[in-house]
This record gives C-alpha cells, structure tokens and sequence, in this order.
C-alpha cells in the first residue's frame, strides 16, 4: 500500500509545488514575496504575510519572467510602496536575504541616473531614512546593494563587478543579503557563484522610511520587476539555486 507519507507521495508533492519536476526552495523563513502580476494600476499582493504594495502613477501589467510582471516608466514616476515594518526592514545586526527578476528598458548610462529596484531610503532628508537600496549604476551599469550603517554616519556598499555590466532587454536574477555571523554585506547576480561581498560590522540603522520598489527619492526604475521576495535568513547557495531554478525562476 502507498501512503500519503510515502516516499512517492512525498516526491510528488515536492514536483508540484517546485514545478516543472524541481523541489520547492525551502520557505521557512520566507517573510514576504511579491508575484508582481496583476493588473496595472492595481496594488500588489504579498503571497506569504499580509504588505500588500500600493500603486503609484498607475504601474504596467507586462509579461514577465514568471507569468505577468510590473512594468515601469521612470518618465511618469512610476512605482510601488508600502509604509516601514518590521518584515521590510532589515535592522542592526538581523539576517535577511531579498531576490528577485528584473529587466532594464533602458541603461542608468543613458541618462547617468542611478537606477533602483528595490529601496528603502530617501535621500537628502537627514537621518532616519536611510536602510538599504538596491539597483544599477549610471557610472558602470553594474548592479549594486548598499546599507547604512548603525550610527546612521556612512553608506556601505558592495557591486556585482565579477558580473559585469548589465544590458537592456533581459531578465537578471538578483540575490543580496546581510550577514551578521560572517559581517558582511553581498551581491549575486543570476546565481552564477561570483559571491560580491564587503565587510560589515556596525549593524543597520534602525529606518521608519518607506519601502519601495521602483523608486529612490527621485530616481525611478526604467523597466521591469518580477517575483521579488524576503527571508528573515541569509539563504544557502543550494537553496538559491532552487529558488533560481536553472534561469525559469520560481514562485510559491
């Protein structure tokens, strides 16, 4: 007789979840993740917790890397937004890992602006609000994370420079994380294994800023976000492959 905790019946439970016969990344830790599909103009659902993202200057609908994905216009300021707590933060010496797919439409160069993905920091507004952003520079076109430390006094960051410069039109795969055990903070692009880390020791301050995706200050992203998620962890290799899934990327 077969039982539902069979080995097979396990098995295939883990092929349907993962999809396309992977096993599922491990979602212990996974505070938020965002599919990024739904219609424009419309909030984003948060699949795991309950930080729906709110729409601004009406956000595209466009095909993306998984599904549907939110498509954005730096010309019309374009971007998603959810007030500061305790799940977008990344605080002091906490573990966190985010990752996610995007796309450029066009090269921060172009313009020579900064372009960010993923912010929870506003710029020129003294201190309180700065946490971490995450994006590409105008200077090189490579990606980049980037904290503030615990005094609120420096930024700290750390470029995917083994990757190298990013192009338009194709989907990245992007991992950062904050480690307090190893100090450091780190960035990888496509889980290809150039593992970019710089020390870091003092903490992230403490941050009541927004949490945005597309946006930082004034900056905004010109192009494409998809499936971006949170753990409260720094994640391991083995479950960030599962996560990348060979290029087809994954959802829960």
């Amino acid at each position: 007789m077969i039982t539902t905790n069979s080995p097979l019946c396990v098995s295939l439970r883990r092929r349907k979840a993962g999809g396309g016969g992977s096993e599922p990344p491990d979602q212990t830790n996974l505070q938020l993740f965002w599919k990024l599909g739904e219609a424009a103009g419309a909030s984003r659902a948060d699949s795991i917790g309950s930080n729906t993202l709110s729409d601004n200057n009406t956000v595209a609908q466009v095909t993306g890397k998984i599904g549907n994905a939110a498509g954005f216009s730096a010309t019309s300021s374009q971007y998603l937004s959810i007030a500061d707590n305790t799940d977008v933060r990344i605080n002091g010496h906490e573990a966190a890992t985010i990752f996610g797919w995007f796309r450029l439409t066009t090269l921060p160069s172009d313009d020579g602006l900064n372009k960010w993905i993923v912010a929870k920091w506003r710029a020129g507004s003294g201190s309180g609000h700065r946490n971490y952003a995450i994006g590409v520079q105008s200077s090189n076109d490579k990606a980049i994370f980037q904290v503030r430390n615990a005094a609120d006094s420096s930024t700290v960051s750390v470029e995917a420079s083994t990757f190298g410069a990013l192009s338009t039109g194709t989907w990245y795969y992007f991992r950062i994380w904050h480690d307090p055990v190893a100090d450091e903070i780190g960035i990888e692009i496509n889980a290809d294994g150039n593992k970019e880390t710089t020390a870091f020791s003092d903490g992230v301050t403490a941050s009541a800023q927004d949490f945005y995706l597309g946006r930082l200050t004034t900056l905004y992203w010109n192009g494409d976000i998809d499936a971006v998620g949170k753990y409260d962890e720094v994640i391991s290799d083995a479950n960030n492959a599962l996560i990348y899934n060979s290029g087809s990327g994954w959802e829960p």
